[in-house]
């Protein structure tokens, strides 16, 4: 027997006095576009957190994604997640047999980033396990979707930046170096392949007020014990690719994220993963 169910909450966020940005004649220079109090609330000073669980003899699924109020991208974000969970149900009902006694889950989660008014970013986290012990790890997906609300439309990372020339190449070095510090020399040989200056490489990323933060799933940079691994790139770092002003200026919650539909403060960093999402 399969149950569906359904549910929305939404949660009325109260931002503190300084979560707002005003406008700046350059808000690439650093000091510029201070936050400031009173400024305007964009339309994600309310925010929907739509919850589905899918629940049968082999399987459980739990997805938690958001709904921002921008139609055409809470649309797209609905319609993937809806496939992910089908994928997933209609894998394990094919490989299932009535001998095989694994009980399948899958859990995904999601953090949101507000850049500007105009842009916001999401990183979906996907869990699933398939194994036969309880405490076996649960294996860790990445996906992310960066919006341009103005003008409907997802942004590739050749999209945010004018200058394009060398960009790849920036990044490569500024996140093998990064990475390097953080894992050492054991870690050398999976760093280098995995941030070689190839587009693939560089799929996963959100932007943040501070810049853009880029990340890593298991096994790309690191041996999968390690886990995911992420490298923040400062805005003032990227300003010799003339990244599009829109995309990071005039935002209301500068440092606001959402952590599964739960606000986080911004002295709070979002963890890696909730709690409740591990072990699976």
């Amino acid at each position: 027997m399969c149950g569906v169910f359904i549910s929305i909450s939404c949660l009325a966020l109260i931002l503190p006095a300084r979560a707002g940005l005003a406008a700046a004649k350059d808000p690439l220079s650093p000091g510029k576009g201070a936050p400031q109090a009173n400024a305007a609330k964009t339309h994600l000073s309310l925010v929907s957190s739509k919850s589905i669980v899918r629940k049968t003899d082999l399987y459980l699924i739990t997805a938690t994604y958001p709904a921002t109020g921008n139609k055409i991208l809470d649309a797209e974000v609905e319609i993937w997640i809806k496939e992910q969970l089908a994928t997933f149900a209609h894998g394990i009902e094919d490989i299932s047999t009535p001998d095989r006694q694994i009980f399948y889950r899958m859990n995904i989660d999601y953090e949101l980033y507000e850049s500007s008014a105009e842009c916001i970013s999401l990183l979906f986290r996907i869990n699933t396990y398939t194994g036969n012990s309880p405490w076996e790890a649960p294996d860790t997906g990445l996906v992310t979707f960066v919006y341009d609300l103005k003008n409907g439309r997802k942004l590739a990372l050749t999209d945010i930046f004018q200058e394009q020339r060398e960009l790849l190449q920036f990044l490569s070095d500024f996140c093998r170096e990064d990475l390097l510090t953080k894992l050492g020399k054991s870690q050398n040989e999976r760093i280098r392949k995995g941030t070689n200056p190839k587009p693939i490489n560089f799929q996963f990323f959100v932007l943040t007020p501070a810049g853009l933060d880029i990340y890593f799933p298991p096994y790309q940079v690191a041996e999968a014990s390690l886990g995911e691994q992420s490298v923040s790139v400062p805005l003032k770092a990227l300003k010799q690719f003339s990244p599009l002003p829109s995309l990071w200026t005039g935002g209301s919650r500068s440092n606001f994220q959402i952590n599964g539909g739960l606000p986080l403060t911004p002295e709070r960093s979002a963890p890696a993963a909730r709690a409740d999402m591990k072990p699976l």
